[in-house]
């Protein structure tokens, strides 16, 4: 076995393992999806620099591509600015509200 039909099987985007990163990462999406916090209420205004109630559910995605190395990966993403302050608190938040870490860690357990 060459060290490159190896590379070409594993990491063609037509291959067994990017179909099943693709499955993957559409449920590791689809929990996200279920699992982020949404704001209630009018809370926004035009003049707060907060994102609309509903802006980070509606920015989750499943994601794919390739690294520097050229190896495949993929997952989950979301709107970066309120990602980070829902998964690691900003010091006002009393509470996390973790959504992309806990599909991944859901989706790992199916497997």
């Amino acid at each position: 076995i060459y060290q490159s039909s190896i590379d070409e099987l594993v990491n063609s985007p037509e291959g067994p393992v990017a179909k099943l990163l693709a499955e993957l990462s559409d449920e590791v999406a689809a929990l996200a999806r279920q699992y982020v916090r949404v704001r209630r209420g009018n809370v926004w205004t035009s003049r707060s620099n907060a994102k609309p109630p509903g802006f980070t559910l509606a920015s989750i995605h499943a994601n794919m591509g390739y690294d520097e190395s050229g190896q495949i990966y993929g997952g989950a993403a979301a709107a970066e600015n309120p990602t980070i302050f829902l998964e690691t608190p900003a010091i006002q938040m009393h509470d996390k509200y973790p959504f992309l870490s806990t599909a991944l860690d859901d989706v790992q357990m199916v497997i």
